[in-house]
């Protein structure tokens, strides 16, 4: 860089410290593009970082050498949640999901009761119009409520897995040992099942 940029006598000392202070107010330009923004995503990574050693960072460079720590391990961190996400947008997420999972009793429309009546109303249109016999929709009736009765009416089709059926299963399993019909425990697994596909 010559003398007349950094604006200083063309001399050996003054271009020395003219450069030497220019370099430093670019590095610390460098230094502060490089660290995270105040109020920012990386600030409060930061922040949240800094709470868990408990001291904050020297410089930059040990702020990402400990982020790329947190981001290459499956450890989890306290506040690290909050400060990605926010704290409302956190509490949101929280809320949604918390609904998902809770049982449905204030939504009919998500219980297993309601969706069984669904399929039922869907089989006596089927009797109605001659595609399914009478008999055969009393059966499917008599099976699905063994289901509906062992998983309980109003809990919410979302609590339907595989480990839902393997229940079903292990208490059909139980009754066979009890003494019931092999055939009648067999066609109430198969209904369940079908019912779960459905």
């Amino acid at each position: 860089m010559s003398p007349a940029a950094l604006c200083c006598p063309p001399t050996k000392e003054g271009s020395w410290l003219a450069a030497n202070a220019w370099w430093e107010a670019h590095q610390r330009e460098i230094d502060a593009a490089s660290a995270p923004a105040d109020g920012g995503l990386g600030e409060r990574i930061r922040g949240a970082i800094e709470a868990e050693q408990g001291e904050p960072f020297a410089n930059p460079g040990e702020f990402w050498t400990a982020m790329a720590d947190v981001v290459g391990s499956n450890r989890t961190m306290p506040g690290i949640d909050v400060a990605i996400l926010g704290a409302d947008r956190l509490r949101d997420l929280r809320e949604r999901t918390k609904a998902l999972l809770e049982p449905a009793t204030d939504r009919p429309d998500r219980t297993v009761g309601y969706w069984i009546e669904q399929s039922l109303d869907q089989l006596r249109a089927s009797v109605a119009v001659g595609t399914m016999s009478a008999g055969r929709l009393d059966g499917y009736l008599r099976d699905v409520r063994a289901f509906r009765d062992w998983i309980g009416s109003a809990a919410g089709i979302e609590s339907i897995t595989a480990a839902t059926v393997d229940g079903f299963f292990a208490s059909l399993s139980q009754r066979l040992v009890a003494g019931s019909a092999a055939a009648t425990l067999q066609n109430q697994l198969m209904t369940g099942k079908q019912f779960v596909g459905w």
